[in-house]
């Protein structure tokens, strides 16, 4: 797995996404915990292929994330592919909060986000108290990222 800062142009593709979200709800960045779950609800009542705002209410939801713990976005690249995701400040833990969202809006499922920002923190902090991650440092000077559960919360 690599983990790397987001591009230039990556960034420019998460500040839209967040303009795409505040279009949809007529609210500003930051959204509120309210404001995440009135857009989750909206995008899971419209037409289903309505993926820029899938994104955009996945990146709504890692800002509920980022809120509470040291995490930032990334650029994360394994087996499965590439995207954006997030990764902790400190360790190599990393999540996949669009991931998480289009999956669930693919399923159609009710989700309280912050219910499941929750359960997510929770899983998070398992993982970072496990001691089994690499400092960001050290996985940034090419070794081996050690990852137990690499798709924790998917």
């Amino acid at each position: 797995m690599e983990v790397r800062a987001l591009n230039e142009s990556e960034t420019q593709a998460l500040q839209e996404g967040f303009a795409f979200a505040a279009q949809y709800i007529g609210q500003e960045h930051p959204f509120s915990d309210a404001q995440a779950q009135e857009l989750y609800d909206a995008i899971l009542g419209a037409e289903p292929d309505v993926g820029n705002f899938q994104i955009a209410t996945g990146l709504v939801f890692g800002e509920m994330i980022i809120t509470n713990e040291p995490f930032e976005w990334v650029r994360i690249i394994d087996e499965y592919g590439e995207e954006t995701g997030l990764c902790h400040k400190d360790v190599t833990v990393v999540c996949h909060p669009i991931s998480m969202i289009q999956k669930r809006l693919s399923r159609r499922e009710q989700v309280d986000m912050k219910q499941l920002r929750d359960a997510t923190l929770g899983t998070l902090e398992e993982m970072i108290s496990s001691g089994s991650y690499l400092p960001r440092w050290a996985a940034s000077c090419g070794e081996a990222v050690p990852l137990s559960n690499p798709k924790a919360g998917k």
